[in-house]
């Protein structure tokens, strides 16, 4: 009986740990590898460069997705879909560093750039 729960627990960690290498592969196949500073270009006139570096390192270390290929457009649904296979790790620790930079409860944000913007102005209007 042991053993068939067993096999059962290894089966069904096996398919978590399949479709979250799918998820992140079907994220990837629209996404073009460039390189940080080309893509800063496209927001350079929103935020600042020292906000778009931190934003984009810290939103691919959550979702443990390269920071080269996140676009400005991508949303933070899309970027939750893919973590829920990781149970929404990733939303939690942009939102534990979102606590921790004392930032506030941002809105309803659609795009990776809006989450850039909100963080740029809410530390303007607190220095």
């Amino acid at each position: 009986m042991a053993a068939w729960l067993l096999v059962l627990l290894l089966l069904i960690g096996l398919i978590v740990w399949v479709f979250r290498i799918f998820s992140r592969k079907s994220f990837s196949k629209n996404h073009e590898m460039r390189q940080l500073d080309d893509i800063y270009e496209e927001v350079k006139g929103h935020i600042s460069f020292d906000t778009f570096s931190e934003i984009w390192l810290k939103v691919g270390e959550a979702f443990s997705i390269d920071p080269r290929l996140i676009k400005p457009s991508d949303t933070l649904k899309a970027l939750c879909n893919i973590d829920s296979w990781d149970l929404g790790r990733g939303e939690d620790v942009l939102s534990e560093w979102i606590e921790q930079k004392h930032l506030g409860r941002p809105p309803a944000l659609t795009t990776v750039l809006d989450l850039a913007k909100w963080i740029e102005s809410e530390r303007m209007s607190r220095s």
